[in-house]
């Protein structure tokens, strides 16, 4: 299947509480791991479907940040992210605290009950406008790069555009590509550390609320 034909649609929050609704109902009800389990699959399922869509909204975006259309998709999930995040957050509650525990790490191994409990101590409810500011910081460093205009050579080249010369067989178009390069970034220079001061302050303030001392616990949990 070429990637154009792809399907693509919005996930709605309130269609993915009132699944969640459901299934967290069942689960606490559930009397065998295998019905927990059934409703498990259930659950990553959905949230394979919106991963998948909310990655092509991404993608879509970034092969070009001056499509309108993409850039709505694009600001659409990452609007929402922090929402989903929290409803299947309390799915990964009610896993942690299942009394099938030990059938569920027989099924899927400890590692599946590890990252469980690794996503439960980097999310709380009361983060999410940060990782809404957050997801925008990112964004905004990838506009500044996607958005590059560089001249060289009496053409005007984003920062992918001057790949080819930096492979090129001539040395001297080779170091004019990288000085143009090096060039523009050291013009831009002040904008990348506002923007690297405004995620740092951020991200240590995600941190702190979290309950960590800084953001570098955190970021280990994230990877």
């Amino acid at each position: 299947m070429k990637y154009s034909e792809f399907p693509y649609r919005r996930i709605t929050v309130e269609s993915q509480k009132e699944a969640m609704e459901g299934w967290l109902t069942r689960f606490q009800g559930a009397e065998s791991a295998q019905d927990q389990i059934s409703i498990i699959k259930e659950a990553d399922d959905a949230i394979r479907e919106y991963s998948s869509y909310q990655s092509i909204a991404s993608l879509n975006f970034n092969k070009n940040i001056h499509d309108e259309d993409a850039k709505a998709e694009k600001e659409y999930y990452d609007s929402i992210g922090p929402d989903i995040q929290e409803i299947y957050n309390k799915l990964d509650k009610a896993v942690d605290s299942s009394t099938f525990k030990d059938e569920l790490r027989d099924k899927w191994g400890d590692t599946y009950l590890k990252n469980i409990e690794m996503d439960l101590k980097t999310f709380d409810p009361k983060i999410k406008e940060m990782l809404r500011q957050e997801t925008e910081l990112r964004n905004e460093y990838t506009k500044m790069i996607g958005g590059a205009k560089i001249e060289f050579d009496g053409e005007t080249h984003n920062l992918a555009g001057l790949n080819p010369f930096h492979l090129d067989k001539d040395r001297d178009v080779r170091k004019r590509s990288y000085a143009a390069r090096f060039g523009w970034f050291e013009e831009n220079a002040d904008a990348f550390d506002q923007l690297y001061d405004k995620l740092v302050k951020l991200r240590h303030k995600i941190a702190t609320t979290l309950g960590y001392d800084n953001f570098t616990e955190l970021g280990y949990l994230r990877m």
